[in-house]
Parts: C-alpha cells; structure tokens; sequence
C-alpha cells in the first residue's frame, strides 16, 4: 500500500513500512500524518478481529482456537446485511497478546478493546457499530470491555 508522509512541512512518498501506527482517519501517532493515495477506500470505523492461530497444545491457546475465523465471517456478514459496508471494515489481526480473554476484538477509531466475543455478541456488535454512542457505551457489550478503567471515585 502506498501511502503519503508528511514531516514538518516534508512530504514523502514510500511503501508504507514497520514502526508507524496509521489510524484509520489517517493519523499516525506522534508528529506522522498520513493521508491516503486519491480512489483508496477509507471507512469511518475498522474492526479487527484477531485470528492468531496458535500449534495445538499451546498452554495460551488461541483465537482462532476459540472460532474467531467464524465469528469474524459471521460479523463481516452481519455488518452488510445492516447496510454498513460501505462505512465499516471488518479485518483479521495477528496476535493481540490477550489469549486469556478469549477472542479479542478492537474497534477503531472508538479505541474499543472487547474480550471473550461470541456470536451471540454480533448484534450487539452492529447495533453499536449503526449509534451515536458506539460500541464503547453500548450496554450488551459493557462486560466485554477490556480497555475499561475503575472509576476514581469509586463506583464499578
């Protein structure tokens, strides 16, 4: 994929290559913006499902063990029929490192990191994905949360 850096006023033109983190409205992380070549598709939201498959009798197991090839299809499916294609991708991710939370889930540009996703967690899933409060405050998808902080003051 290419893709266009600009540093400080520099622009520069190259394969896209390891160490930079694009997010999905084109931003890199620190002083890197990135903007996508002119006829690439962007989409207002990505969801990446991991699908790292791990040898048999690894002691972390992983996602792609628990069925997130499936489940990825199933919501990949699930979010054309909701007429969201065009606005939404659904993706394969290597490995996340959170093989004890079942099958693992990020939703960008929310930040949204879910764990233990089921099938019967993809309404949920799409129903967030189509509101103004997304994924992150949908409330079928609050025990699924991974990326959740206690409330200072106390409240859980």
């Amino acid at each position: 994929m290419e893709l266009r850096e600009e540093h400080e006023g520099e622009e520069d033109t190259r394969k896209h290559q390891g160490g930079y983190t694009r997010r999905p409205d084109g931003l890199c992380l620190g002083r890197t913006v990135w903007r996508m070549i002119p006829g690439m598709p962007i989409r207002a939201c990505y969801v990446w499902v991991c699908t790292n498959r791990r040898e048999d009798g690894n002691p972390k197991g992983s996602c792609a063990q628990k069925g997130s090839e499936k489940l990825r299809d199933d919501l990949k499916k699930s979010v054309a029929a909701a007429g969201l294609a065009r606005t939404v991708r659904v993706s394969s991710s290597g490995c996340m490192d959170l093989c004890e939370h079942g099958i693992a889930v990020v939703v960008e540009p929310e930040h949204a990191l879910l764990g233990e996703v089921t099938t019967e967690d993809l309404p949920s899933l799409v129903e967030g994905l189509q509101t103004h409060g997304g994924v992150s405050h949908h409330p079928g998808l609050g025990a699924r949360r991974l990326d959740t902080e206690p409330d200072p003051g106390g409240a859980q």
